[in-house]
């Protein structure tokens, strides 16, 4: 005989022992209901073996670009039954847009090409059949384009045979990062970026500046020194972003002023005077031939130096000078005006060279006393220091009738006085 002790006992593991079969049975029911869920979420594709049926959207099909652009035109409301049964989620002008321009490619589709819905016509009405596989027993040609809507880019199929339109790809549309130029100055900064794009920058301790943009898409501002942060977004779609970090400089002190030292002047005048020998081959009334002729000559002349550089300057000047002790029937005048031009180079800061050419005698033009020269000469400053006035030596070749001989010379020496 049991005890109602033993049967409270016995009753209580009984009733232990259920409940725990029951947790085991209801995790094995739990456990086999996700398993058969799970595998129901792996997505069957539905076999397409044939193409051009009579659920063709275009009977017959198409063979040229023109002929499918034709279809979308003459039929845009089976093309729109078509995407908003899909529930497609682009607009139909970006579709009829890329259709209108051409913008697709033909390609060749193997079997066991996907997807995610192809188009068929029933009872009059265009539709989209979800999750196509095409197992058909060879490749079929269709036009293949890409169409960006509602920032994502699709990969839409028009098999050839039929215009059935498919989805078979669907990707976010990318988003270039904005460009952002940063030029910096002191105490002052330049960005620039793409217009429409948002910019914000932000100090070294995370106070934001404002920074709004113009229309070209710059902001030049004035800040003071330190550290920056640009962050720039472009907003289309989901938006990219771009960090640029910037440091500004500060205005530096200035500094002490310093003596300026002058520029050298462009044109310097000068006025110079000469004393030397001359030696001429001329012609003679008593000799009755051309005989040597060496006489004495002074003179002055007025001219410009034009600096070129710090060793070189052009110059040009004009003078008259007169012979002395010309020879006893020497045919010759003794009163000239020549003009010369040259170069002159600096040997230091005292001396000098130079080298030019000369017309002598232009006042009896076309007579026999013109003569063209050449000559070199040499001097430097008067003084211990340097001085506006110098002196100078030259040696002055004529070329005439009788030719540039050392028997066609002049020697001079003279001083010379710059105007600075």
């Amino acid at each position: 005989m049991i005890s109602p002790t033993q049967f409270d006992r016995n009753t209580l593991q009984k009733t232990h022992v259920t409940e725990y079969m029951k947790k085991i049975l209801g995790t094995v029911i739990l456990l086999t209901a996700t398993a058969m869920s799970s595998n129901s979420l792996a997505q069957e594709y539905s076999p397409i073996n044939r193409l051009g049926t009579n659920e063709a959207i275009c009977i017959g099909g198409v063979q040229t670009p023109q002929e499918l652009q034709a279809v979308f035109v003459n039929d845009s409301k089976t093309i729109e039954e078509i995407l908003s049964n899909s529930g497609w989620q682009g607009n139909k002008a970006d579709l009829d847009s890329v259709i209108a321009a051409g913008d697709f490619v033909e390609k060749s589709y193997e079997p066991g090409s996907r997807f995610h819905w192809m188009a068929a016509r029933r009872k009059n009405t265009g539709v989209a059949l979800p999750f196509r596989e095409w197992t058909g027993k060879q490749a079929f040609i269709g036009y293949e384009l890409k169409v960006t809507s509602q920032c994502q880019v699709h990969t839409m199929v028009i098999p050839k045979d039929c215009c059935n339109l498919a989805l078979m790809e669907m990707k976010p549309e990318p988003v270039a990062e904005p460009l952002v130029i940063v030029s910096t100055g002191q105490e002052t900064v330049d960005i620039c970026t793409e217009q429409g794009n948002e910019m914000t920058v932000i100090a070294e301790d995370g106070t934001p500046i404002d920074s709004p943009l113009d229309s070209n898409g710059c902001w030049s501002h004035q800040i003071p020194a330190g550290n920056y942060i640009v962050r720039t977004t472009n907003p289309h779609c989901s938006g990219a972003t771009s960090t640029e970090t910037f440091s500004v400089d500060a205005i530096p002190a200035p500094e002490p002023a310093m003596a300026r030292t002058p520029e050298p002047k462009t044109f310097t005048p000068y006025f110079a005077g000469f004393v030397g020998r001359e030696a001429r081959q001329r012609f003679n009334s008593n000799e009755g031939a051309i005989v040597q002729d060496t006489s004495g000559a002074f003179g002055i002349k007025l001219g410009t130096l034009v600096r070129l550089n710090d060793n070189y300057s052009a110059f040009g000047q004009i003078g008259g000078y007169k012979l002395i002790g010309l020879n006893d029937g020497a045919v010759w005048s003794e009163n000239n005006i020549f003009v010369d031009i040259g170069i002159e180079r600096k040997l230091d800061e005292r001396g000098f060279i130079g080298l030019g050419l000369g017309e002598w005698n232009i006042d009896n033009r076309d007579s026999p006393y013109d003569s063209t020269s050449y000559f070199l000469y040499g001097g430097g400053d008067i003084g211990e220091k340097k001085d506006n006035t110098q002196w100078f030596l030259e040696a002055r070749f004529f070329n005439d009738t009788e030719g540039m001989t050392s028997d066609n010379n002049m020697i001079t020496a003279g001083i010379r006085y710059l105007f600075k």
